[in-house]
């Protein structure tokens, strides 16, 4: 439960969100797909962005329910 604690504040504020994720957020498969995917963040438009982030959001929703 608490890897998500992270992702939390490191989600709402897109320039913030491309910062390197704590290395903790390794021990998920899919969290690490998430840190991989962050370094190219930079290329994806804001508006793209968001909606990735509400994609991935809500995974970690359904992972977590």
């Amino acid at each position: 439960m608490q890897h998500c604690v992270s992702l939390t504040i490191w989600f709402p504020s897109p320039q913030k969100a491309v910062r390197p994720i704590p290395t903790h957020v390794k021990e998920n498969r899919h969290e690490a797909k998430f840190r991989n995917n962050s370094q190219c963040a930079r290329k994806i438009t804001r508006g793209r962005w968001v909606r990735w982030i509400n994609i991935l959001r809500r995974k970690h929703e359904n992972h977590d329910s």
